[in-house]
């Protein structure tokens, strides 16, 4: 790649954008005025290791773990095989050391290529993102979030209750927010001050050891152990919001989040209709063991996705991890009631693909007497029904589009999103493809100052990325095609962002709020149809502060569905691949999703909301659905994030958990 130092790096608009964030935030850290920013990266081993070299480290990991050693020990056992000396100091690339242990096993025992998350400083050129070309190959790229800062803990083997060892289920969640002290996640009887969770990792904003500390490793929030969580059951007399306080206080390096979190949370109300019981009821649920893995607040706060999917993904190849050692006999059923909409939906979004991967794999370990590991994900469908996301529009050639409105909010802390695919009708080939050549995109402000772009290449960004990258309150993403091993190829796409329209500091560029107009031009030779998706997810309770939702400018029709009055958008809008774009990647069975309906009187219809699939997508309809709403009411009786409190939760969020409930 010589010659490329000068030319800017991009893995999408989305990554970009946070990157440009986090640096101007970096200054929020107390007692740090320029922190070191990293971003984590999941990579592929050019060549698997020896078998000799995997079995010898993998027998040092166990010895170091049962006996508490030190992360720093771990590290140096690693790096001291010369097939893991890029991972030293030197090399500037930090460890995700339990995840590393995944990816060996996966190598050692299923001969799969040695993958995992690592760090690495932010690469903002190409040379920089293909330096260590000759060791691994990127597959994808998170949202930075490293900052040097503190000393790492021991070690600890996991800690499993005898009596939950004998469980033939075991239900886990992954959400923000999630009250793992209340009651209805404890046992019942005589044991009922003791909790259920046998573990749960409570994520945070990755640091790495401060100097002194354990080594070049990344610490991703901390894991509470069933002991954990019971010695504060059995000895804390606090109030729970105090005691969550403290530990978030300790667990977040912004000030912002030190709080604890409110009364009602989807989180909580997530896990609660999923496995929650009452301890005095003494019924099955209540000895079902659980994991959990809770997100960082910032995750919840941006809606494009773009900082929870390394976590999701981590989190989801931990709980196999953990499940699969202390639970060989268990099948795991794993909640995820997050996701975004737009995407290709042909199962090629990393999150997606690499999750579905982890559940087949799962099933080839040699545990459960030869039959594997039995793992069910469950996601909601999408709440972005005729929520003015999607259009579809047909351009003949050298005819220029109607401009379409797009609605900008106010005060948005974060930038909006659109993704333009192309799209291929022909029967049998139904898909999103890439942009066709010759489309030109027009974008005009409020202001009516026009930003037109045409003729960029795979790759590159308009205006180019340099010096001033954030400096620019619009601008066109041309992300590349990709394909990596055995996942499906994810076609290119234009990315268009908009800047935040709140004020956030210097170096960051401030659009203004209003009706933007987008229109495409094709300036080629053949008709073209095009898919615009606007990337959105759903504001979790207590964030409503967070990333706030752009929408198309478009009318309703009325329409009936089984005879009862609803209501569809109006073209060029549609409902048409609605669905998050989290649920198109398929595993035998094991990967469900949840739709939600409405009660009226006598009969049930799909919810307003609840999103729909598409003839060009991997999917057309959810996989079950659950009636969360009814005529006159909205949302099932869920627990509070405190025990004795109640909420109501509503959309496909709700649906998920009642399906995950049904699988235990």
């Amino acid at each position: 790649m010589a010659g490329t130092k000068a030319r800017g790096f991009f893995w999408d608009g989305y990554i970009h954008w946070a990157r440009t964030i986090d640096e101007a935030n970096r200054s929020e850290v107390a007692g740090l005025a320029k922190p070191k920013l990293y971003e984590p990266v999941f990579v592929q081993l050019n060549a698997v290791p020896p078998l000799v070299t995997l079995q010898s480290l993998n027998a040092e990991i166990d010895t170091i773990r049962q006996s508490g050693g030190s992360t720093k020990k771990l590290l140096k056992a690693i790096t001291r095989h010369p097939e893991f000396a890029f991972l030293k100091k030197k090399n500037r690339l930090v460890a995700d050391v339990e995840d590393f242990c995944i990816g060996l096993r996966h190598s050692l025992y299923l001969g799969e290529p040695f993958e995992f998350f690592l760090y690495r400083p932010v690469a903002r050129t190409q040379d920089q993102h293909h330096r260590h070309d000759a060791v691994f190959t990127v597959i994808d790229v998170g949202a930075p979030a490293l900052v040097e800062q503190r000393k790492s803990p021991a070690l600890q083997p996991p800690s499993t209750d005898p009596d939950a060892g004998k469980a033939a289920v075991v239900g886990a969640v992954i959400d923000n927010d999630i009250g793992f002290l209340n009651h209805r996640f404890r046992r019942a009887g005589a044991n009922r001050q003791k909790t259920r969770f046998q573990a749960i990792w409570l994520q945070a904003r990755e640091r790495a050891p401060a100097r002194g500390g354990h080594g070049n490793h990344a610490e991703l929030g901390r894991v509470l152990s069933r002991r954990d969580i019971n010695r504060i059951l059995s000895r804390d007399t606090r109030d729970e919001a105090l005691i969550y306080r403290e530990i978030n206080t300790d667990l977040h390096l912004l000030e912002r989040f030190h709080r604890a979190p409110p009364r009602v949370s989807h989180g909580t109300a997530v896990a609660d209709l999923a496995y929650g019981a009452d301890p005095e009821s003494d019924s099955a649920m209540t000895r079902v063991p659980l994991l959990g893995v809770q997100l960082p607040p910032e995750a919840a706060m941006d809606t494009s996705g773009t900082h929870s999917e390394s976590y999701i993904v981590q989190g989801v190849r931990w709980l196999c991890a953990y499940a699969r050692h202390s639970f060989p006999k268990a099948r795991l059923v794993i909640n995820i009631s997050y996701g975004t909409l737009a995407g290709q939906k042909n199962g090629s979004k990393f999150i997606e693909a690499q999750i579905a991967r982890e559940v087949a794999l799962a099933r080839r370990y040699p545990v459960n007497g030869g039959k594997g590991q039995e793992v069910h994900v469950v996601y909601a469908f999408g709440n972005s029904r005729n929520a003015r996301q999607m259009a579809q529009l047909t351009v003949a050639p050298g005819q220029e589009t109607a401009p379409l409105g797009w609605m900008i909010p106010p005060d948005n802390g974060f930038p909006s999103f659109l993704e333009i695919r192309g799209l291929d009708s022909t029967p049998g080939q139904e898909g999103l493809t890439a942009v066709p050549e010759g489309i030109k995109v027009t974008l005009t402000a409020p202001n009516g100052s026009r930003h037109v772009y045409a003729g960029v290449p795979q790759g590159s960004a308009e205006p180019p990325l340099g010096a001033t990258a954030a400096m620019t309150a619009t601008r066109l993403f041309h992300v590349p095609a990709r394909t990596t091993g055995p996942r499906p190829t994810a076609a290119a796409f234009y990315n268009l962002a908009i800047a935040p329209t709140r004020a956030l500091g210097p170096g960051i560029a401030r659009a203004d709020a209003g009706d933007w107009q987008i229109s495409l031009e094709n300036t080629g030779t053949s008709s073209v149809d095009l898919v615009l998706q606007i990337q959105r997810g759903d504001t979790a309770p207590g964030f409503e502060t967070g990333g706030r939702q752009s929408r198309f400018d478009g009318a309703f029709t009325s329409t009936r569905t089984k005879g009862y009055p609803t209501w569809d958008v109006e073209a060029p809008l549609t409902n048409t691949g609605t669905n998050s774009a989290y649920t198109t990647a398929t595993a035998a069975g094991q990967i469900h999703t949840a739709g939600a309906l409405r009660q009226v009187f006598d009969d049930t219809v799909p919810a307003d909301y609840s999103g729909e699939g598409a003839p060009w997508g991997a999917v057309r309809t959810p996989s079950q659905a659950r009636v969360v709403d009814q005529i006159f009411t909205f949302g099932v009786q869920a627990a509070g994030t405190y025990s004795g409190s109640h909420s109501r939760l509503s959309g496909t969020s709700a649906a998920a958990a009642l399906v995950s409930r049904d699988l235990i």
